[in-house]
């Protein structure tokens, strides 16, 4: 039975232990065993079932504020990565760092799991150089919100390709999991083969093709930009999904050069986004994500920021993006 306790008192640890035992003493603890005792729990590395027991925040895709709303906020404010404005706060989105070092960004999906861009992770088996910062949108100037956390396991695809980055996708475990908060929360995964870019009749009613998703980072603001800013604002830019058709083509022949001869085929697991002048992900946003709101009005990732051209934010020359729908099987996998 899973019980979600909307209360103040359970979003601290002194609370969960409070809570934990008034849970017990009812016999409504998440794993069913209700004759274990409160000092029996290691609430320095809970479970997946007590987070979820003890907290409000563990729905998927739902933006801080929107957890106070009887329905979901729609539509964006015009905003561009590139030369762009203040995001807010993206309770799923993680500052990733290797020996102190930002990087990249990612995605938070559950209490202990972050998935990112292959190419960000240059080495696989060094987890202790990795560290993330979640619940944050300034760096470094942090409020109380934010939270680091160490990397347990690093997971990259076996079948990544650092030359034309085919299967861009990794997973990092954390060292604890995390308790979920207004700030700290995950975001959606797409279901396994999701048509994200289709243009056929039938699997366009449900695809993306031609809509507006939303990209996050903390990348380059400007073009050729060589000194970093001294805070570091999360940014934010709607943008559209392209036709599979017409990404092979953009990446193909004509802009290979610029592309760096990294075509986008038609059976890739790989797709393209944006295009408009002077919008467009950049340097420093790799592995953030892209993403898409469902039915439900939930935000579910869809893309992984992955490359794009020679220079960022030129007309008519799309982001490339690591399609998760491609990959929801091997996450899966990879998480048990």
């Amino acid at each position: 039975m899973t019980l979600l306790v909307p209360h103040p008192i359970f979003t601290s640890m002194a609370g969960l232990k409070i809570a934990a035992g008034i849970l017990m003493l009812f016999g409504f603890l998440a794993t069913g065993n209700a004759h274990q005792h409160p000092e029996d729990i290691n609430l320095q590395n809970p479970t997946d079932d007590l987070i979820v027991a003890l907290n409000k925040f563990t729905e998927c895709g739902v933006k801080n504020e929107e957890f106070s709303s009887a329905k979901f906020r729609s539509g964006f404010k015009n905003a561009r990565i590139l030369g762009g404005k203040n995001a807010g706060n993206w309770p799923w989105m993680i500052y990733l760092l290797q020996n102190g070092k930002h990087i990249c960004g990612g995605t938070l999906i559950n209490s202990k799991w972050i998935v990112t861009a292959a190419h960000c992770i240059a080495f696989p088996n060094e987890p202790e150089r990795y560290k993330v910062i979640l619940g944050e949108h300034s760096i470094p100037t942090y409020s109380e919100t934010h939270r680091m956390s160490n990397i347990d396991s690093i997971r990259r695809h076996k079948k990544f390709n650092f030359v034309n980055l085919d299967h861009d996708i990794a997973l990092l475990k954390l060292k604890n999991p995390v308790i979920f908060n207004k700030h700290i929360s995950p975001a959606c995964l797409p279901n396994q083969g999701f048509p994200t870019d289709a243009t056929n009749t039938i699997s366009m009613k449900s695809a993306f093709t031609g809509k507006k998703c939303v990209v996050l980072g903390w990348g380059e603001t400007e073009n050729n930009n060589d000194q970093e800013p001294k805070i570091k604002v999360l940014q934010k830019l709607e943008v559209s999904v392209l036709p599979r058709v017409l990404c092979t083509s953009i990446t193909g022949l004509e802009n290979g050069e610029v592309y760096h001869h990294m075509e986008v085929k038609a059976n890739s697991t790989k797709f393209c986004a944006g295009g408009h002048p002077d919008e467009d992900t950049c340097k420093g946003d790799s592995g953030g994500p892209l993403l898409c709101r469902d039915n439900n009005g939930k935000f579910n990732l869809h893309g992984i920021t992955s490359y794009g051209s020679t220079t960022c934010g030129q007309v008519g020359l799309p982001g490339v993006y690591t399609q998760v729908s491609g990959y929801r099987d091997w996450i899966d996998s990879h998480m048990k």
